[in-house]
Formats: C-alpha cells, sequence, structure tokens
C-alpha cells in the first residue's frame, strides 16, 4: 500500500464515532456509530435502489442496523432486529438516525454528480 493509503487507513481507524442515547426500560442506552463510507453508501444503495430519491423507513433501519455499535465495537442490532426497529414509532427512528449520522449529508442525485466532476 502506498504512504498516503497506509496514512487514510490509520486514519480511518481513530475516526470520530458519533453517539446516540436513548431511554429503554428506565436505562439511558448510548450506542455508536462511525461515520458512512462510501462502501456503506454501496450497500444501503444495493438493497435499496432508489434510496437517493426515496429513503424509505426501511432503508433507514438497515442503515442503523448496518453502523450502530456498542461501545466496545460489537453490533447493536442484528438482521432480526429490522421488524422490530421498523415497527417503532417513526420520530424515534429518525432521532437515532439524527444523532448516529450528519443531518446535512446530502445523497441527491445533484450532489452525487457534482461531486463526481470534482
Amino acid at each position: 500500500m502506498s504512504v498516503l493509503g497506509d496514512r487514510i487507513k490509520n486514519a480511518e481507524k481513530s475516526a470520530d464515532r458519533r453517539t446516540c442515547s436513548f431511554e429503554l426500560d428506565g436505562e439511558t442506552v448510548v450506542i455508536y456509530a462511525s461515520p458512512l463510507t462510501g462502501r456503506d453508501f454501496d450497500r444501503i444503495a444495493k438493497a435499496h435502489p432508489d434510496f437517493v430519491s426515496n429513503p424509505s423507513v426501511s432503508s433507514q433501519v438497515d442503515m442503523i442496523i448496518m453502523k450502530a455499535e456498542m461501545a466496545d465495537g460489537e453490533p447493536a442490532f442484528d438482521k432480526i432486529d429490522k421488524m422490530t426497529l421498523v415497527r417503532q414509532p417513526l420520530g424515534w427512528i429518525m432521532d437515532i438516525r439524527k444523532q448516529l449520522f450528519n443531518d446535512d449529508e446530502d445523497f441527491s442525485e445533484d450532489r452525487v454528480e457534482e461531486d463526481e466532476k470534482n
């Protein structure tokens, strides 16, 4: 691997994780997520082809399942949890998404096309 590639890989390991907290059975639960990567986006878009133009609740839950982890790095959720999560109030799901991922992330076709030009 190149010198710059090594530096990027090492920086990736120390990327800032975002936190999310919510109440569950009277206890505050904290989960974490590392920033979304191009690979993450590709995985979500493969499972949900219209993710950019029509981000469904199912795609948001899949993103949470894919990225959410406990403090020790273990996954917070697994695929079996999806049905439980999609049955939660929409505000709760979106609050977790907003806490874990930047609200200003723009995956619109115009933004993607603009980024590809640069």
